[in-house]
């Protein structure tokens, strides 16, 4: 076989692996392999377009899998290995400095932190540049860990409808939303996420009242339930 068949061959299987990659859920290479194709087809093929066109991707789709070109050697070698598989999170890391990278990179790799945990800490980490990286890692693992205590509110004698109160305040804050509904003698505390208290809030304005006048009304509402 020449030279020039032997080329040709290799460009059919560069662009056949680029194309399943893109057709499969589970690709069959890493991420750094389908980049060496795609960069070898588009030397063989003259430009990106043409590659594009060729494996039926947009131009874009092509330079997202580029995003591996602008990690640090470290990073790369997680990803040559699949410890890291994730497009997304490649193109959120590409503009950090090599330091930066690095910690990200390891602290997803044990798992420390998600793919969404990666894209608020670079946004965090490129609002202040100068701010060391463990430090917004830590800042942000803090915010996690917090609660919103909404209120502490009187429960009416006899209030026996407490299913009925936990029910009709996960329909307004969302089930996931409330942290803790814990019931005292003659009290309750509601504590909810910071999306709970922003839906809580839409409620409390269309109602046009205080939220503390909301949450009582909410809980007469309650009462006079049978």
């Amino acid at each position: 076989m020449d030279s020039k068949l032997r080329y040709s061959q290799k460009l059919e299987n560069a662009i056949a692996l680029i194309i399943s990659c893109t057709r499969r859920i589970k690709r069959p290479v890493d991420l750094v392999t389908l980049v060496k194709n795609i960069l070898f087809a588009k030397r063989c093929m003259g430009s990106l377009e043409a590659v594009a066109e060729s494996v039926g991707l947009s131009v874009q789709q092509l330079k997202d899998f580029l995003a591996v070109e602008d990690l640090c050697k470290e990073v790369k070698i997680l990803v040559a290995k699949r410890a890291i598989d994730s497009v997304d999170l490649l193109k959120t890391i590409r503009g950090l400095p090599v330091k930066k990278q690095k910690i990200l990179a390891r602290h997803f790799v044990r798992g420390d932190i998600t793919s969404k945990d990666v894209r608020s800490i670079t946004t965090h980490s490129k609002k202040f540049p100068d701010k060391p990286i463990e430090h917004i890692i830590l800042d942000y693992e803090k915010s996690k860990d917090i609660r919103l205590y909404v209120a502490e509110f009187i429960l009416p004698p006899p209030f026996n409808n407490r299913i009925g109160l936990r029910r009709r305040l996960e329909e307004i804050v969302g089930k996931k939303e409330i942290k803790k509904l814990q019931f005292k003698e003659r009290s309750a505390v509601l504590e909810v996420t910071s999306l709970g208290y922003k839906k809580l809030r839409e409620a409390v304005k269309k109602r046009k009242m205080t939220l503390r006048k909301f949450v009582l009304s909410v809980v007469e509402e309650i009462t006079r339930r049978k």
